[in-house]
């Protein structure tokens, strides 16, 4: 994988905010961002969508969100970090 740095940069992240909240460790931050895919919240909000649960849908996507920003993960890089969900 290319450096950390370089993947922020190239996919317009803030590389230095991000690190910022992992106290500069890569590997946390890789820890971290390798549970989003389990996270609960992706399939509870499959299952809120689903149900026709708006207003429960709408809360865990909030949820949802509020991680990827801590994460650094705007769309375009989001899109980049998908192809190493794929990896784990």
């Amino acid at each position: 994988m290319a450096d950390l740095r370089e993947v922020f940069q190239k996919y317009g992240g803030d590389y230095e905010t991000t690190m910022a909240r992992f106290m500069g460790n890569e590997q946390m931050y890789l820890r971290i961002l390798s549970m989003l895919p389990r996270d609960e919240n992706l399939h509870k909000l499959g299952q809120t969508l689903q149900a026709g649960d708006y207003p429960a849908a709408f809360d865990t996507a909030h949820t949802l969100k509020g991680m990827a920003g801590n994460l650094g993960l705007r769309s375009s890089l989001f899109s980049f970090f998908r192809s190493f969900f794929y990896l784990l």
